[in-house]
């Protein structure tokens, strides 16, 4: 960035935070100046600090997205915990085997299906997830400060509308 100059650090990383914003394409004629957005804001939001429990747990992102996967699901096989927290299947499969180490998730058979191994919180899964909500709240609640329920409504349509393009891409023969 030259012809840049700054008196400080700090004044330095607040530039460098704002920078490729929505002023730097008002008209949206730069589709990947968006999808870099949204990319930036996703890292943003998965920085330790935005659910300053996980580390306080000893969960990693992935760890906590299946904790919560699970608690709102109840139960689910791997490959479903990867379609559904769309995670990669290594990424699942690490997440589980410590989660399970730390006797936070178990696993068991499907009498159906005797190859199907089924995974759910534990009683200490359950117990963490409930302790955790409350600062993962909070972290919402930080992200969302200033948006109205309309805002809010819109933001959680194009969430939708995003995923099943990405879904849709994917499933899409090469």
């Amino acid at each position: 960035m030259a012809g840049h100059t700054n008196g400080s650090a700090e004044a330095s990383g607040a530039r460098f935070i704002s920078a490729l914003t929505r002023s730097d394409d008002p008209e949206h004629r730069e589709p990947a100046m968006l999808l870099y957005r949204l990319l930036k804001l996703a890292h943003l939001i998965q920085r330790p600090f935005m659910v300053p429990g996980t580390n306080a747990y000893e969960l990693n992102v992935n760890e906590l997205r299946l904790v919560v996967t699970l608690a709102h699901l109840g139960e689910a096989a791997s490959h479903e915990l990867c379609e559904v927290a769309a995670l990669h299947p290594m990424n699942v499969s690490r997440a589980v085997a410590r989660l399970r180490k730390q006797g936070r998730v178990a696993e068991r058979r499907d009498a159906a299906n005797r190859r199907r191994k089924i995974l759910t919180l534990t009683d200490e899964g359950k117990r963490l997830y409930r302790e955790m909500v409350p600062e993962i709240d909070e972290a919402a609640a930080r992200l969302f400060a200033g948006l109205d329920p309309a805002m809010l409504d819109t933001l959680s349509t194009l969430i939708d509308r995003l995923t099943g393009n990405v879904a849709s891409a994917d499933a899409e023969p090469a």
